[in-house]
């Protein structure tokens, strides 16, 4: 009977591995908090929004104006990446965990990659 891969591994080891992986990893997923500050431009230039809305608005205008020059759209696609770059500054991933669950969370994790690894590997082989 073949298992796991095509191979005589166990197909035992490939269910519990799985399980043990996707365990580990949504422990982590789900210790993981995201929060928000101000952006790296919002922070240095006094929290204004002209600094990273200015260009964007411009960029919009000369757009409605006129669509068919670049400087319309290199200008909305600069304000565009401004506050893209801004937001993105500005989350913060934390986690909060005790060391016994991080520890939990790594063997869950390493434990169950290796037993999926070794599933695929021929069992007759030493």
């Amino acid at each position: 009977m073949q298992g796991a891969g095509g191979t005589e591994g166990g197909l035992g080891a490939f269910f519990v591995g799985a399980a043990m992986l996707l365990g580990g990893l949504w422990m982590f997923i789900d210790s993981i908090y995201v929060s928000t500050q101000y952006g790296i431009l919002s922070r240095y230039y006094g929290g204004s929004s002209f600094i990273t809305m200015g260009p964007l608005v411009l960029g919009i205008l000369l757009l409605f104006f006129n669509a068919e020059r670049k400087t319309g759209w290199i200008v909305a696609g600069i304000g565009l990446v401004i506050v893209l770059v801004d937001v993105l500054s500005g989350v913060r991933f934390g986690m909060h965990m005790k060391l016994w669950q991080w520890i939990i969370v790594l063997v869950f994790t390493v434990g169950g990659a290796g037993l999926l690894l070794r599933s695929f590997r021929d069992s007759a082989r030493t």
